[in-house]
């Protein structure tokens, strides 16, 4: 058998290997992911209770996104399935679901919906959920302020006016709506009440500015789809992706003949990345629902933190001769004229090389070089610092985060 037919045939079983390694691990991944399912079920011996309010606190927080992005049907839909606010477990939280199903009732634009949002809220105000009392019910200026946006859009302009002119000139509306509907209430009577309240409005709306024009805000269609996707299509979905990655990176491979590629050991770290990968996203699929961008941060160290070991434990292999068909040796003049377009950081690179294919059949050699494949820049020392950072936290999520759930099972 030729050199070049030996190598083809230890990529061809390394790949084989690795295919069926991934297909393990993504199985067992999409097991445990799918067992969430069952999970309420499967604990009825245990913590029950401390799971149905996990994902009443889930309910909320999703909710609480989709009222901020303007995705007021979905939070119709969310809190008053099955399951609703009023079953929440605790008067705080219900409490809060109620107010955010009220608000998304009062933004819908349905005039059913905004006279049913103005008795919720008022009802809340001789409820528990207020803070202090305050001629005999209860006074709290946050729902003070949503009772009066409220009021406002059915056309109760003097009951608006006796609830948000009092927390405007105590500075005690911290909503741009409760601003813009005084500011449209004054806009006649008072128009200097009218410009400061909605000078006040620009000033908390944000990147939302078309609410102090009276305007609702309109959800992204990828947040608006991604937040109807259940987990588990969220995990597929990732994983496809992942594939396509990996594909990607197969092939780019393969052309410009990056290093490792014919090796087992560098097939395995492939492997190990990518179970590292999807265990992180699977992980990250609770995490997620209740800090996104807790979760980005921490996918991304995984990303990050793989990659780096996968470059720098190859160059590694490479200068140790365990890496079949490469080798490293120094820039030499003319090569910059035959290397490929891209040359990547690697840790561990001097900066001064060049990653070479000694591989039997290789006709481009000049004097005695072997042929150029790519040249290795040093990595800065930053980007190694922030994966240093980055793995660090991700060490410490994890931590927490098992230490949690082994808590939450006992």
């Amino acid at each position: 058998m030729s050199g070049n037919a030996a190598v083809r045939g230890g990529v061809a079983a390394a790949d084989m290997l690795a295919l069926r390694t991934i297909a393990v691990a993504l199985a067992v991944a999409v097991l445990w992911c799918l067992s969430g399912v069952w999970e309420g079920e499967a604990r009825a011996c245990g913590n029950v209770v401390q799971l149905e309010q996990n994902e009443a606190v889930r309910r909320v927080v999703a909710a609480q996104a989709a009222l901020d992005e303007g995705d007021y049907a979905f939070v119709l839909e969310r809190l008053a399935g099955p399951g609703g606010y009023e079953e929440y477990g605790s008067a705080g939280l219900a409490g809060r679901a109620a107010r955010i199903y009220a608000l998304a009732a009062s933004r819908s634009g349905d005039r059913a919906q905004q006279a049913s949002a103005v008795r919720r809220l008022q009802g809340s105000r001789f409820s528990g959920y207020g803070a202090g009392f305050k001629g005999g019910f209860l006074s709290d200026p946050t729902l003070e302020a949503d009772l009066g946006e409220a009021l406002a859009r059915t056309g109760d302009v003097d009951a608006a006016r006796d609830l948000l002119r009092p927390l405007a000139d105590r500075d005690l509306i911290g909503s741009p709506y409760a601003y813009a509907a005084l500011a449209r209430l004054d806009a006649t009577d008072d128009p200097a009440r009218a410009r400061l309240a909605t000078s006040r409005c620009q000033q908390m709306a944000g990147s939302h500015p078309e609410i102090c024009e009276g305007n609702m805000p309109t959800p992204s269609t990828v947040s608006w789809t991604l937040r109807r996707l259940p987990p588990a299509w969220l995990f597929v979905a990732f994983v496809c992706a992942l594939g396509l990655v990996g594909l990607g990176r197969h092939l780019a491979n393969r052309r410009f003949q990056a290093f490792g590629m014919g090796s087992p050991a560098a097939k395995a770290r492939t492997v190990a990345a990518v179970m590292a990968m999807v265990f992180a996203a699977v992980v990250l699929l609770d995490i997620g629902s209740m800090a996104p961008a807790l979760a980005a941060v921490v996918l991304l160290g995984v990303v990050g933190v793989t990659a780096y070991l996968d470059r720098a434990l190859g160059l590694r292999a490479v200068r140790h001769g365990a890496v079949a068909g490469f080798s490293v040796r120094p820039l030499l003049p003319g090569d910059d004229a035959q290397l490929p377009l891209f040359t990547p950081w690697v840790s561990g690179a001097s900066g001064g090389e060049v990653l070479t294919s000694v591989l039997p059949g290789d006709t481009a050699y000049r004097e005695g070089a072997p042929l150029p494949v790519a040249r290795l820049r040093k990595a800065p020392r930053a980007p190694v610092l922030v994966m240093g950072v980055f793995a660090a936290f991700a060490v410490i999520v994890f931590f927490f985060a098992l230490l949690f759930t082994v808590r939450g099972e006992t």
